[in-house]
Order: C-alpha cells, then sequence, then structure tokens
C-alpha cells in the first residue's frame, strides 16, 4: 500500500486554524511553519503517510524544505499561488492517495475532479487538535501517575 499525501493549502488552513493573525503579529514564516509543521507531524507520527504545507510566495525563489520526517513546506515560485500549485499536482498525480486540506471550494472541487479525498482546513485542525489532547502513550492506565503527585505533595509540605 502506497503512503498517503496529505496536500495542505497553507495559508487558508493557518487562517482557519487561527494562526494567521498570530504570524500578520509576528511576521515570521519560520513560527507560522515550524508550529504548522509540528502539529502536522504530531498528527502523522504513526501513519504511513507525508504531507506538503504550500505556501503562496510573492517574493523569494521557489523553495522546498523539508521541516522533519513528515512534512514538507513548499513556497510556489512568485506569480504561482498555493491555489494553482495544488491543482496542478492533482493534475500531474491523479488522486494517488491523495488528501487535500483547504476550505477554498475551488480546491476541493478541483480534488473531487480528480478524485483525490478532500477535508475542510478546520475539520482538519480539529483532528490535530484531538490528537494533541490524546494520551501519547496507550498503555498508560488512567490514574497511574496518583502514587507521583502524592510523593510530590508530600514534598512540598503538602499532604495528599
Amino acid at each position: 500500500m502506497s503512503q498517503n499525501i496529505y496536500l495542505i493549502d497553507a495559508y487558508n488552513f493557518a487562517h482557519k486554524a487561527g494562526y494567521l493573525r498570530q504570524f500578520l503579529i509576528s511576521g515570521s514564516y519560520e513560527q507560522l511553519m515550524r508550529q504548522m509543521a509540528g502539529m502536522v507531524q504530531k498528527y502523522l507520527e504513526n501513519k504511513s503517510a507525508q504531507a506538503k504545507l504550500v505556501f503562496d510566495n510573492n517574493k523569494a525563489p521557489a523553495s522546498h524544505r523539508k521541516m522533519n520526517s513528515k512534512v514538507e513546506v513548499i513556497f510556489t515560485k512568485p506569480g504561482l499561488s498555493a491555489d494553482a500549485y495544488i491543482i496542478d499536482f492533482l493534475r500531474r498525480q491523479g488522486n494517488a492517495n491523495i488528501i487535500v486540506i483547504s476550505s477554498d471550494y475551488e480546491i476541493i472541487n478541483a480534488a473531487r475532479d480528480h478524485q483525490a479525498v478532500s477535508m475542510k482546513s478546520e475539520s482538519f485542525y480539529a483532528l490535530l487538535v484531538q490528537q494533541s489532547h490524546r494520551k501519547t502513550d496507550p498503555s498508560e492506565k488512567p490514574g497511574s501517575n496518583n502514587d507521583d503527585i502524592d510523593s510530590w505533595l508530600k514534598l512540598f509540605g503538602e499532604q495528599p
């Protein structure tokens, strides 16, 4: 079975996830990319999948940058929107296990036209948040760290 590719309309996702305002205030692409890449990597860590965060680029040369083992950041070449890049990628790759993340109807329609799966950015963000609230160690039993809490309370003079 081949690996899924999550093709993410990055600014659309950032806007729907509430990161765009933060980015506009800080002006840091690096911070935005790292925060988004970290969340996506955590979501994909136990999945046979890769993600491509596709950003519009109006100034710098086109670039691809591997952020971690699961996530690649793509800045389109100047004059090419992220939407156009994603639609062209769909044309070239067909449905080859692609999951498109965007709330942009043009991209959603293109995904459907190429038999790819699409998910709205806000729905994907909800999945990422849900995943981040799960325990990282499934073998950990609920309440198993009560002894640790009791030890800390005793150490600091509080009795449990």
